[in-house]
């Protein structure tokens, strides 16, 4: 016998997922936070780390092939970083691979049978298992840790969901 959630259940449920998606929220910006409260207050550590950051990601020169020499030039270092990636994006490369003689192999009836048909329960609650608990199916949706801690209430309703989709 199956029970559908009455209109009360599905508020209630509605209400624990908004509910649950403002907690995850203060949990991020409590996270900040304790980022800003710990490293990110302008500290004399603060910016020793924002400089070694830069001087780390600084082109400081080049190596000129041409002329093996090394060039320091800020205005020479553009042109040859422009160049390079000018000739790179302009060349067509043949690589020489030719698949003529290659045999491909191919599905068997069998095996394509398989990968059209319905998907199983158990198949689905192994995909939401394997989900990152802190990802969510759609864009500012609900989570998969969500998902998993309600699963036996949502279970007929994602069942559906995917079978439509497979439809």
């Amino acid at each position: 016998m199956e029970i559908k959630p009455g209109k009360e259940e599905k508020e209630l449920l509605s209400q624990l997922q908004v509910i649950n998606m403002k907690i995850e929220s203060i949990l991020q910006q409590k996270s900040r936070a304790l980022w800003i409260k710990q490293g990110d207050s302008n500290s004399k550590y603060f910016h020793a780390t924002i400089k070694w950051r830069r001087m780390r990601n600084e082109i400081k020169g080049v190596h000129c092939l041409s002329s093996d020499t090394w060039m320091e030039d800020p205005n020479t270092v553009k042109e040859m970083v422009k160049e390079f990636y000018k000739t790179k994006m302009s060349v067509i490369v043949d690589i020489g691979v030719r698949l003529d003689n290659v045999e491909f192999k191919i599905l068997t009836n069998s095996d394509n049978l398989m990968l059209v048909e319905p998907f199983e329960e158990k198949e689905i609650k192994d995909a939401i298992w394997d989900c990152d608990s802190s990802k969510s199916p759609v864009p500012k949706g609900t989570t998969f840790s969500f998902i998993k801690k309600y699963l036996d209430q949502l279970h007929k309703d994602v069942v559906e969901a995917v079978k439509y989709f497979h439809r």
